[in-house]
């Protein structure tokens, strides 16, 4: 790297850059001294009022990232990891994802591993024939115990400062099936991953990805 100092001084400075009168870097008036960092890269410089097209560039906190579907068919927990730290919300989203038998299906987080206690979590369901249900759980937002059908959907979590998290979302299960799922959990520390586990069974089918912002 190599660096441009500005030693500032009240009535700014101007360094020459190509020896004509046009090639001058100019420095805001201010006391002080400032340091800008140039890359070892060949590249041309940014300006806010010029009219450029970036390539290859992530702007954190920015756009929507999508990272790798996983297909949910042999094991009972799927997990994305790298999850950067400066992100604000995630969607976990569910297609056509089955289960053999009945157990609990539930999303986790965590910070370097996935953390297994301290969620406040409940769920709801409604069925054709105004059938409902609710139950809670601590060891992750639950989905209730399910099998043989199909979940589609999505679930939400939220930042809202200090390692916590709030969830929400619905997945429909079968076709008359609709799981509500809402909660919030302290996370160790800066959340990195987030997982679709299930309690006593493997995952026969389908597949979920996630968003990050």
């Amino acid at each position: 790297m190599a660096s441009i100092i500005s030693a500032g001084t009240t009535s700014g400075t101007a360094l020459n850059l190509s020896g004509d009168t046009s090639g001058n870097l100019a420095f805001t008036t201010s006391a002080g001294t400032y340091t800008q960092t140039m890359p070892n890269v060949t590249g041309n410089v940014v300006l806010d009022s010029a009219t450029q097209t970036l390539t290859n560039k992530t702007i954190q906190g920015g756009a929507i990232t999508s990272m790798t579907a996983q297909t949910t068919n042999g094991a009972s927990t799927y997990t994305f990891t790298g999850i950067p730290s400066w992100t604000k919300r995630i969607t976990l989203m569910f297609v056509n994802v089955t289960a053999g038998t009945s157990a609990n299906w539930a999303v986790q987080v965590g910070s370097g591993s996935l953390q297994t206690s301290g969620y406040v979590a409940t769920y709801g369901y409604v069925a054709a024939g105004n059938i409902a249900s609710a139950d809670s759980l601590t060891s992750g937002f639950p989905m209730g115990c399910p099998s043989s059908v199909v979940g589609n959907g999505a679930i939400v979590l939220s930042y809202v400062g200090s390692n916590t998290w709030v969830c929400h979302g619905t997945v429909g299960m079968k076709s008359n099936v609709a799981i509500t799922v809402s909660g919030s959990v302290v996370v160790t520390g800066t959340l990195d991953r987030i997982a679709l586990y299930n309690s006593g069974t493997t995952y026969t089918g389908g597949s979920i990805n996630v968003l990050y912002e």
